[in-house]
């Protein structure tokens, strides 16, 4: 059975010559060989290089978050484009390998994203039928990476969020590690209609691997 980063490749192949004669392709911005791009993910310089990961779909053009596609440059002008990093292979990113970022420490890189899966069935996706993980891996060179490590989980966030919890952002700061997570809170107005609001979560870590909420 194949696995997903040998179907990117595959279509890649199969795709390539006829996308890289279109005359619409950009010059002087990153653009994967075939299909989808989205959000820009874990943008940092790493050993001697610097790094663009970006949700991609190359399976299609109609989008979808199944992959984190990856580019490196030497002076943020040429890139070249590597294979995807991350697909949609473990039980807690089966519907899409989301946003997140990348912490660069001492000799390693840290990946962090959020893992979604959409049960199926009839739900609303809000309070019902999603599942949001925050999953890391490691890497020492930016493109192989290690195995996936679930960070936080649905059981982790406060009572009063939905099921939307994604795209954290890590950083270091006096000895600890912090993680922001976008949220959607469920609230109701004055006349007890619902009408969530966007918030922000923040965590706080001493290991990168156990987190605890900070406010």
């Amino acid at each position: 059975m194949k696995n997903g980063f040998q179907r990117a490749r595959e279509e890649e192949e199969r795709m390539g010559r006829t996308v890289q004669s279109c005359p619409f392709r950009m010059k002087y911005h990153i653009m994967p060989p075939v299909g989808w791009l989205n959000d820009p993910n874990g943008l940092c310089r790493f050993r001697g290089e610097f790094h663009a990961y970006f949700q991609y779909s190359p399976l299609s053009v109609h989008g979808g978050g199944g992959y984190w596609g990856h580019c490196v440059s030497r002076d943020l002008l040429h890139w070249d484009y590597r294979d995807p990093v991350l697909t949609t292979d473990i039980p807690e990113d089966r519907s899409g390998v989301y946003s997140g970022s990348a912490l660069i420490e001492e000799d390693s890189m840290y990946l962090f994203y959020t893992g979604n899966v959409k049960l199926p069935g009839e739900y609303d996706y809000i309070d019902e039928g999603r599942v949001s993980t925050q999953l890391m891996v490691e890497s020492a060179d930016g493109q192989k990476m290690s195995e996936k490590i679930k960070v936080l989980g649905m059981e982790d966030y406060p009572q009063d969020i939905t099921q939307h919890v994604r795209d954290p952002k890590v950083w270091k700061e006096d000895g600890s590690y912090y993680m922001v997570l976008g949220a959607r809170a469920r609230a109701w107005n004055r006349e007890g209609k619902r009408r969530d609001k966007g918030g922000v979560l923040i965590y706080r870590s001493e290991d990168k691997r156990h987190w605890e909420l900070y406010r």
